[in-house]
């Protein structure tokens, strides 16, 4: 793990792990959080173009102006989610009453959102700060509550600082050509008028080969469409709609779900047909079936096929289970990249695999199961299972003592 502190903040590296990526990722992040731009008509409306998301723009007359001091304070603070630009000096106050109406001398603060999406009636594709005073405070309440606009792109760089734990959300899913966005004018007017109609729903457009990933994970990885759409529920359950992407096919489909006519998709391999061996396969679609009787322990492996280590650690556990030699346990590996988290397990707990846990004999499978920790060895890891094996206190009518709290 590796951690940066700037400022007392922490920020967490989860890029590759080659020296030239990390020293890419140090240096973006101790320079300064804004970037300075020449006084140029139209500059800030642009770099949100290039940014491809809502942008941050201070204009400041001079390098001496209190509120510079408050808006780079303000950028540090956000340099993991927003781009942000300013500009100081002759020119830029000009600018910034031209451009966005800003009545005051010595500064103006402004959200520029991306010009080429649609905007909720009424509102503006920039949001001028009208606050009396202007401080890191002020600026990052004023700033959350515009940042989204009525449609957004998701990219690789703001997908999951701007929309991962978004809720309710629709991600609509089509080819994106950056340099000419007008070809799907057509998809964007379409999402606008579902943004309209459920102002509590956000939306999200995202190109398919740039989060391909995320695609293959809302259930829209095979698709012959040219849009198609899923709706995500606050518990990750996704509802991918059938069929071609508009307006109205998605707006049936949310009043489908509001019913409770809609069964959400469930992301899972298929099970092998000879599904033997110490080290069984478990798929999210089978998972009830094959690991569900709790008269037994069940200990899975969760594994990505790109993780070499992944690979050793399931050679370490066949020993376990040759030594061990119970029927009381079952042994299983569970492959991240294929299938849906089961249960009580959430992304981050299994983010770095391969991830051991146990699931006790006695425990419903949809809970929280035990999280190993230790060493990737064969005595360490049977000591764990033995540990959490053992039989749990019995109150007097039969079922397991639990304290409370």
């Amino acid at each position: 793990t590796l951690l940066l502190f700037r400022s007392g903040v922490e920020t967490r590296y989860n890029g590759a792990r080659s020296a030239l990526e990390i020293a890419q990722w140090v240096r973006s992040r101790i320079a300064p959080a804004s970037k300075e731009m020449k006084p140029i008509l139209g500059a800030a409306k642009k770099s949100s173009v290039l940014a491809r998301d809502a942008v941050v723009v201070g204009f400041f007359a001079a390098d001496d102006v209190p509120e510079l001091v408050a808006f780079h304070e303000l950028a540090d603070g956000f340099r993991n989610d927003v781009q942000f630009n300013h500009v100081v000096g002759e020119g830029a106050m000009a600018i910034a009453k031209q451009e966005f109406g800003a009545m005051s001398d010595t500064y103006a603060f402004v959200l520029v959102r991306d010009v080429r999406l649609p905007v909720r009636k009424g509102e503006e594709k920039y949001v001028l700060f009208e606050g009396e005073s202007f401080d890191p405070e002020t600026g990052r309440e004023f700033l959350i509550g515009n940042i989204r606009s009525l449609v957004n792109f998701g990219t690789k760089e703001n997908w999951m600082k701007r929309f991962a734990g978004l809720r309710p959300l629709i991600v609509m899913v089509t080819d994106v050509d950056w340099e000419a966005t007008r070809l799907i004018q057509y998809e964007i007017d379409q999402l606008a008028e579902v943004a309209e109609k459920y102002p509590d729903v956000s939306c999200a457009i995202v190109d398919p080969e740039e989060l391909e990933d995320l695609v293959s994970q809302l259930g829209l990885g095979d698709h012959d469409e040219d849009a198609v759409a899923t709706f995500l529920q606050d518990d990750y359950k996704r509802f991918p709609l059938p069929g071609r992407f508009t307006a109205q096919s998605m707006i049936e489909h949310l009043e489908r779900h509001a019913r409770g006519e809609l069964k959400p998709y469930l992301r899972s391999q298929k099970e092998p047909p000879r599904n033997l061996g110490p080290l069984r396969t478990l798929v999210a679609s089978a998972f009830d079936r094959l690991a569900g009787d709790t008269s037994k322990s069940v200990v899975t492996v969760f594994i990505s096929q790109v993780s070499t280590d992944c690979q050793k650690f399931e050679a370490v556990l066949k020993k376990v289970h040759k030594q061990l030699s119970s029927e009381s346990v079952l042994f299983f590996r569970y492959d991240i990249d294929r299938n849906d988290l089961p249960g009580a397990l959430t992304a981050s707990e299994i983010s770095s695999t391969p991830v051991l846990v146990m699931w006790p004999a006695g425990r419903d499978r949809w809970a929280q199961p035990e999280i190993y920790k230790g060493r990737r060895r064969v005595d360490s890891i049977l000591e764990f299972i033995e540990k959490h094996s053992a039989q749990p206190e019995q109150d007097d009518d039969g079922t397991a003592h639990r304290d409370e709290l």
